[in-house]
Formats: structure tokens, C-alpha cells, sequence
């Protein structure tokens, strides 16, 4: 047979059917698997996605384990990167963007939840979970309509969301249901329920402007949050070399940004 008849697999892993049955498992791997790192770096093609295809095959088969992957599209992410209402808003976008991540979060873990007690008995957090995932229709809303909502019901608080001031941490926590979110998904995860969330396509319409970086810093801000939050809580973010040296440049926390 000659080398050029050889059918090597598609250029791009996320279409390869095969992936998975030639994966060889590195150090990069084991420490992910063993929730050691949560931030993995490289280049494009350098098998980012691989590898997460590979967590996600390894933690779905884990006793009480729900993955959650987040892989916004591109149309998502220029939708929120040309809001007006975001982009001149003039208030803490970092902050923004951390609530509406750990929103995002906490409904898709949910939803995950909610949908696996179908049909069996359960109560109190499970219930509420369940009672999400009924009202999403077993899935969450995505990331456009989850910044739209969080959106429209700051500004029937207020004008403009520079208003807020100091307050719009509070605001919000209030608004995005954070504290109440949180509460049911680290009591079902505190009772035994293991979380793992994979974010990953964050460089599809990142341009390198205040927003994007904003977006992706909120994002890290609240990884680490969920981190405190709870052991059984892992989420795992995949980013292009080149957005990762240059968020740490914008950040007074790179150090705890350690891939």
C-alpha cells in the first residue's frame, strides 16, 4: 500500500469517527483526568479538542457523573460582542460576564440532573433540578439568550447599566438567580454528584477587543469560583495559546490561571 492511500483520519478531530479508537492517552491527559489542571493551552490543531472528546468519553462512564459541555457558536459570540447595551454600557463587564458564566453553569448542570431523575422519585434539590430541566425542555437556554435575560431584566431596574455603580455585583447575583442556583447545585453535588463542565470554541469571534477579553476573563473568574465551591465541581476550559498570553496580560490574577 503506498503512504498516500493511507486514510490518516480528518484533519479536523471533532469530525473524526475514529477518534477515539487511536487516542493515546499523554501526562496532558492523566493530569486533566485526574482534575489536577483546568486550563489547557495550545495552539490551533494542537488537539484541544481531542483531548476533551476524551474526558468527555472518560467522565460520562464515572458512577453519579454529569458532563456539561459548553462550546459557544460563533454567531453566539458576535452576537454578544457587537451588544450595544454591553459593548457602551460603561459598568463591569468582567463582573457581567462572571454571573452570566456561572449562570450558564448552574443551568446546564441542572438541566443534566433534572433530566436523569425523570421518572423516579426524588425530592427537594433534585426536585428543583427537575423542575428545570422541565421548564428548559431538558435543555438549557444558550449563551445569547441567557445574556438577553439577564440583560433585559437590569435595565428594568435601570436605564443604563452604569447606574449601578458598586451595586452590580449584587444586581447581579439577584437578577441571574445566582445565590439560588448555586445553593441547589452544590447541595446535589455535596450529597454525592459529580460535575464536570468542558468549555471549549471560545477563540470562534474572539477579536482581541475589551469585550472578548472581558468575556473570556469572567469565564476564568468564574471557574475559579465553582473550584471553591466544591470538589465535585470540575470544570475544564480549552484556549488558543495566543488568547491565553494575552489574557494574562490583562488580569491581576495570573497566577492563579495556571494550565
Amino acid at each position: 500500500m503506498r503512504i498516500s492511500e493511507i486514510n490518516w483520519g480528518d484533519d479536523s478531530a471533532e469530525r473524526d469517527p475514529y477518534l477515539l479508537d487511536y487516542f493515546i492517552a499523554s501526562d496532558a491527559f492523566s493530569r486533566l483526568s485526574n482534575k489536577s489542571k483546568n486550563i489547557v493551552v495550545g495552539r490551533k490543531g494542537a488537539g484541544k479538542s481531542a483531548l476533551r472528546k476524551k474526558l468527555e468519553q472518560t467522565f460520562e462512564i464515572q458512577d453519579e457523573t454529569y458532563v456539561v459541555n459548553l462550546s459557544p457558536t460563533f454567531n453566539a459570540i458576535r452576537n454578544v460582542l457587537n451588544d450595544d447595551d454591553i459593548t457602551n454600557g460603561g459598568f463591569g463587564q468582567e463582573i457581567f460576564f462572571q454571573h452570566t458564566w456561572l449562570r450558564q453553569v448552574f443551568l446546564d448542570c441542572l438541566c443534566q440532573v433534572g433530566n436523569s431523575a425523570k421518572g423516579k422519585y426524588v425530592e427537594e434539590n433534585l426536585e428543583f433540578a427537575r423542575k428545570v430541566a422541565l421548564e428548559m425542555n431538558r435543555t438549557s437556554k444558550d449563551f445569547v439568550e441567557n445574556i438577553s435575560d439577564i440583560l433585559s431584566k437590569l435595565k428594568v431596574k435601570a436605564g443604563s447599566l452604569g447606574d449601578f455603580g458598586i451595586t452590580l455585583e449584587r444586581e447581579l447575583r439577584n437578577v441571574a438567580e445566582v445565590d439560588s442556583l448555586q445553593h441547589h447545585v452544590k447541595a446535589i453535588a455535596d450529597g454525592g454528584a459529580k460535575f464536570v463542565v468542558l468549555v471549549d470554541d471560545l477563540d470562534l469571534g474572539w477579536d482581541n477587543s475589551t469585550v472578548a477579553n472581558n468575556l473570556l476573563l469572567g469565564l476564568l473568574s468564574a471557574t475559579n469560583a465553582l473550584a471553591a465551591l466544591s470538589k465535585n465541581i470540575y470544570v475544564c476550559v480549552f484556549l488558543r495559546e495566543d488568547v491565553y498570553s494575552i489574557l494574562i496580560t490583562k488580569t491581576q490574577h495570573s497566577d492563579k490561571y495556571r494550565y
